[in-house]
């Protein structure tokens, strides 16, 4: 039997939230030209790598999923806070600001 066959086959031993073809769906709303996040990952790095990953995002997700954990350097995230410019803008107020 083939990999892909038996991970999503339905005697698979965890229940399956998250198909493959969930993360083709996400992966396509991704923009390409896009900078890397904390890792460095970005959409080319996955749409021109083998197909298989797209089967480790799947088995990934429901994990995450059904145990309700995460990695921690999945959750790392860095976030910069621009400022709105225009002649006008009181720096003490959030909303003149938006993360990037």
């Amino acid at each position: 039997m083939m990999m892909l066959e038996l991970l999503n086959s339905p005697t698979q031993s965890y229940p399956s939230l998250f198909d493959v073809s969930d993360v083709e769906k996400a992966l396509s709303c991704l923009k390409f030209g896009k900078a890397g996040g904390f890792d460095g990952l970005t959409k080319e790095s996955i749409a021109y790598c083998h197909p298989v990953i797209l089967i480790q995002f799947k088995i990934l997700f429901n994990l995450i999923c059904i145990h309700g954990l995460c990695l921690m350097t999945l959750a790392l995230v860095l976030w910069y806070q621009l400022l709105k410019i225009d002649l006008v803008t009181n720096l003490c107020v959030s909303d003149n600001y938006r993360p990037v």
